[in-house]
């Protein structure tokens, strides 16, 4: 059963009208902008909650409280920030922030200190709205990911414990202390990268040489940027995967040998040029197929397309990728 003093029920059941109209406002207004980019939180706090955080005797009035209604937008990382906060300059009117360095934090302590900010519905929205809606505060944190994750921890293990425990709250610092050390790896994760020891991986040599000079071909003009993969990462490791099966025995050296029969093809005078359409990789599976090696590839499924039959010539492959359940592929022969 809720516990609460009657004078705070009774205010905080004249404000649910407000709150709730905010709270919809808001939330339809920050889900919008947030899409699928970041991710979106919020919550209304209930009586328990608001009862005992007017207790800790911080708060002279009902006015001055900002967190009846909060949410939270996680970025990835926090760099992402101002993107956040010049749009929720725009969509609402701000009364404050209070930024990751605005606290003032003893350098032994690690405790909570994600972006916080504070504002109200704009007078044109809050108009049609309960009256009080215009003054009404509030919250939007905006946490990166680790931050978010080690909040719930936190809040669940130790905020809302049942008892005062010395090794939960040091427990709690020690992750955020190992929290604000991976923010700092990743805001700096190229300059950081470079400082760690690389150890020899011929797999990894060869798959920087397939990304690096199918990008070399591209920038030259020799390959249509409209082939350009997503992901030249994932696309050096899928034509790895189908090389090596070329020659298990030297995949390494497989991988010098695509790369020249592409170079001989891009550079001789009966060149076969690389298509517009389709994708990258059917073209490397070209010339792996006209080096007479695709039957050697039985262990990738691939899939079949009119691209790779009508253009590559590829009609039949060791193993088939196969359309089925909802998809039905009429124009593709299987």
């Amino acid at each position: 059963m809720t516990s609460s003093p009657e004078s705070v029920r009774s205010a905080y059941d004249a404000s649910r009208p407000v709150i709730e109209s905010v709270q919809k406002y808001v939330s339809r207004t920050l889900k919008h902008f947030c899409g699928d980019k970041y991710i979106f939180r919020d919550r209304a706090k209930d009586l328990t909650s608001l009862s005992e955080k007017l207790e800790t005797g911080r708060f002279g009035k009902w006015s001055e409280l900002d967190d009846l209604y909060a949410c939270t937008i996680v970025v990835s990382v926090s760099s992402s920030e101002h993107e956040v906060l010049e749009y929720l300059r725009s969509a609402f009117v701000e009364v404050r922030i209070r930024g990751r360095s605005d606290t003032k934090k003893d350098p032994e302590t690690f405790r909570f200190d994600g972006l916080r900010w504070y504002g109200k519905i704009r007078p044109e929205a809050a108009d049609r709205m309960p009256s009080g809606a215009s003054s009404f505060i509030f919250e939007v944190q905006v946490l990166t990911a680790f931050e978010y994750a080690w909040c719930q921890v936190n809040h669940s293990l130790v905020y809302k414990a049942d008892e005062v425990d010395w090794k939960r709250e040091r427990l709690s610092a020690q992750l955020k202390a190992a929290v604000e050390q991976i923010e700092m790896i990743i805001a700096s994760f190229d300059a950081a990268s470079s400082l760690v020891p690389e150890s020899p991986w011929p797999a990894n040599d060869s798959m920087k040489l397939i990304a690096s000079k199918f990008k070399q071909w591209m920038t030259e003009g020799k390959i249509s940027e409209t082939l350009q993969p997503a992901s030249w990462k994932r696309f050096a490791e899928n034509v790895y995967n189908i090389v090596k099966q070329v020659d298990r025995e030297a995949p390494n050296q497989a991988v010098h040998d695509l790369i020249s029969s592409v170079e001989i093809e891009l550079n001789s005078a009966e060149a076969v040029s690389p298509p517009t359409s389709g994708t990258l990789f059917q073209y490397v599976l070209a010339v792996v197929a006209r080096s007479g090696n695709l039957h050697k590839v039985r262990k990738s499924y691939i899939v079949q397309s009119s691209e790779l039959r009508d253009v590559h010539g590829i009609l039949t492959a060791p193993k088939t990728f196969q359309f089925d359940g909802v998809s039905h592929p009429s124009n593709l022969e299987t």
